[in-house]
């Protein structure tokens, strides 16, 4: 087995069980697959690397794509190798929303949000916007510039961010530091013309299309949304979209 192999980059001797706990409590994603005919249990995380347990080789080799395909779907299901089948839990952490903007919109989809299972934090620099009498579904509720908020949110791969901070002097450090870390969603409110100037900024701040391809600008689903409520149920909409798998931000 090739060093590079993902199945040989970590010596496989804890217990699958309490190894997945562990993922959980580390914020990590990944898949616990069990053989439903012969037996046999593995445990591997989201980049396929297995971490617990023992698969036959040349079979976990087959599995592995399409149970990495259930992890970032975060649905469980059973795949199929030669003439076995196996059982894919993926194990997910709670996924976290992160909105930086605390105004209409942000108490719309902080209701929402919180209703379909996300954990809600909350940011605005404006302590008159920024208060838990607005937000009490929200997990926190937190006063500061963007840089800071983001430094002390800590986005990770579960991590959902909207900005609804659609002034420059705010998204402009928000945005940069959004970028930089591996937020499964970017989303930033404006129009079509505020989004197209916010990615030249970003172009002439050194990031490649690649990196503004991340954002969903304007964020949420085409659905005519006007109102606040309707803006949230459409970025909610295109998240729920996202988590699940889905590639296209079109009705």
């Amino acid at each position: 087995m090739r060093r590079d192999d993902p199945g040989a980059r970590r010596a496989v001797v804890t217990d699958p069980l309490e190894a997945a706990r562990t993922l959980i409590v580390e914020r990590r994603s990944g898949a616990l697959i069990t053989g439903l005919a012969h037996g046999g249990r593995a445990l591997i995380d989201e980049s396929g690397v297995v971490i617990a347990g023992h698969l036959d080789a040349s079979l976990l080799e087959q599995i592995r794509p399409e149970a990495l395909a259930l992890v970032r779907g975060e649905q469980s299901g059973t795949v199929a190798a030669v003439d076995e089948e196996f059982f894919v839990e993926v194990i997910t952490p709670q996924p976290r929303l992160l909105i930086f903007g605390a105004g209409p919109i942000a108490e719309a989809l902080c209701a929402m949000a919180t209703l379909a299972g996300f954990s809600v934090l909350i940011g605005d620099p404006r302590p008159a916007f920024a208060n838990t009498a607005r937000f009490s579904s929200a997990a926190a509720v937190m006063v500061g510039w963007p840089e800071q908020l983001v430094a002390e949110m800590v986005p990770d791969r579960s991590s959902y961010a909207v900005s609804l901070l659609h002034e420059p002097r705010f998204e402009d450090a928000l945005l940069p530091a959004l970028l930089e870390s591996p937020a499964k969603y970017i989303g930033a409110l404006g129009s079509r013309g505020t989004h197209a100037a916010r990615v030249e900024r970003l172009r002439t701040g050194g990031f490649s299309e690649d990196d503004m391809a991340r954002i969903h600008g304007p964020v949420g689903l085409d659905i005519g949304a006007v109102s606040p409520e309707e803006i949230a149920v459409a970025i909610l909409a295109e998240m729920v979209s996202v988590r699940r798998g889905g590639t296209d931000s079109t009705p």
